[in-house]
């Protein structure tokens, strides 16, 4: 979905590691560390001891390890990003106890000076915006005749995220109408401030922004009953977005119902369903619409029609990113001590997904994956090989702490346990073979045991984990 992509929080995603792990696997826990204590020693850039604690810490997860080297270096810098981080993280405590002022928000740029908290991209820049996007829809609510005045200090992003969030839940709509027009007026003045033939990615992101947020106006006047002017901007995002986005697709079709545009909104929804970029809305407008425009008809076979093109197309896309490479055999101990190998699952559809303990997105794709296992479980042809890989602990620990993620969180999981290189401990066996530079990374093979399909990072949503696998596992199941 655009809207989640585009305003997941920085702060709830800053402590979680992307993909593109295999730099922090070159050097051991006690290496990485007497690398960060001599750098400390040397009072190096506080940037640069940030980078060195975030590759300790992919090797070291444990709280008590990050907090430990916090304090070495606030030590070192009392007023820098490290220390300022904390204050934040302070901050959203006071937040969710209800304790926290606008006297306690502009305290943080008087007592960290040297922090640049206006640039995004730093760490501490990532924290304090989500910051604001938490405390200023508190201060709003406070106050609602410093609307104006509170909108003119946040970015277009933040007012969006504020306006966006009271628009999914109905509350708050007339701030939030206020605060979503003016993050488009401040997105249309930064495009304008660009050159007419800009084709950069500034240029292109900006625009994208502004397409986003006219989605968020759209929902906004829609919730207040104010069909027609939301149709004009939910056309406009449509229409820059080229139909691309599912979610912006089944509000513009809703709108076009909503505003008795049958025939067009039949046009529209039968055009972007039938290549894949329709979901349950636009399937459920469809019929609407066509039980409007054609009232005497059967809209079953309409609607089957569409399904039997959709999935087509679907098959195609997939078809067109399929391999056939030769996967490595191996064998496995599983988190009850039984041996698994893959050589013994031919002729059966394998996920194969390599993980740790340590890595956010791994942790955030598994309530997906946990929807495909539950879609397979009565299938005998297709099974998932969860292989933990690429942790720094003694066996035994590395063991407990496997199992226990596994049952805290109630996952069915077949678990495998990669197993550390007998001539270089720094390195897994089978990851390895399998040349994976970062994970989560899913391997998908088919019946003659070739690897058909592999798949990179966390897709953004349970559901999108949940289809990315299906279409997978079941053009394998019919091949």
């Amino acid at each position: 979905m655009l809207q989640t992509k585009l305003t997941k929080m920085a702060f709830l995603t800053f402590g979680m590691f992307s993909i593109g792990f295999a730099n922090a696997q070159e050097k051991t826990s006690s290496e990485l560390y007497k690398q960060f204590e001599d750098s400390l020693h040397a009072k190096v850039p506080e940037t640069s001891l940030l980078k060195l604690k975030m590759n300790y810490l992919q090797l070291n997860q444990r709280r008590s390890a990050n907090d430990s080297i916090d304090k070495e270096i606030i030590s070192i810098y009392p007023k820098g990003q490290v220390a300022s981080m904390v204050q934040i993280i302070q901050d959203f405590k006071k937040i969710q106890a209800e304790q926290y002022t606008l006297q306690d928000f502009n305290k943080l740029k008087t007592e960290f000076p040297d922090v640049n908290f206006d640039d995004e991209n730093s760490a501490a820049g990532s924290y304090y915006t989500a910051l604001k996007s938490s405390a200023y829809p508190i201060f709003l609510i406070k106050d609602t005749t410093k609307v104006q005045e509170y909108s003119k200090e946040l970015s277009a992003e933040v007012l969006n995220s504020i306006s966006w969030k009271w628009a999914e839940s109905g509350q708050h709509l007339s701030i939030a109408e206020i605060l979503s027009k003016k993050s488009l007026e401040k997105t249309k003045a930064a495009i304008e401030k660009l050159p007419t033939s800009d084709s950069s990615e500034t240029s292109k992101d900006l625009k994208q922004s502004y397409s986003m947020y006219e989605d968020t106006y759209a929902v906004i006047l829609s919730k207040e009953g104010k069909k027609a002017e939301a149709l004009k901007y939910e056309e406009d995002a449509y229409t820059y977005l080229k139909g691309a986005e599912s979610d912006i697709n089944g509000t513009y079709i809703t709108l076009l119902n909503e505003n008795k545009q049958w025939n067009k909104a039949l046009e529209i929804g039968s055009k972007v369903y039938k290549v894949g970029k329709g979901n349950d809305i636009v399937k459920a407008q469809l019929e609407a619409a066509y039980k409007k425009v054609y009232p005497e008809r059967d809209v079953t076979p309409f609607i089957e029609e569409l399904d039997k093109q959709k999935e087509q197309a679907e098959k195609a896309t997939l078809l067109a990113s399929m391999i056939n490479k030769p996967s490595h055999d191996f064998t496995l101990k599983n988190l009850q001590g039984k041996k698994v190998s893959l050589s013994s699952l031919k002729g059966k559809v394998v996920i194969i997904d390599f993980w740790a303990t340590w890595c956010g997105p791994c942790k955030m794709s598994f309530p997906g994956m946990q929807l495909a296992v539950n879609k397979y479980k009565d299938n005998k042809d297709v099974v998932f090989l969860f292989v933990d890989t690429w942790e720094r602990s003694t066996p035994e620990q590395r063991f407990k702490e496997v199992s226990s993620f596994i049952q805290e969180k109630k996952y069915t999981f077949q678990v495998l346990l990669d197993e550390p290189s007998k001539t270089n401990g720094k390195e897994f066996d089978v990851i390895k073979s399998y040349g994976v530079t970062g994970i989560p990374t899913k391997f998908i093979i088919g019946r003659d045991g070739n690897i058909k399909f592999e798949m990179v990072g966390f897709s953004g949503s349970d559901q999108g984990v949940l289809t990315e696998v299906s279409n997978a596992v079941n053009l394998l199941l019919k091949s």
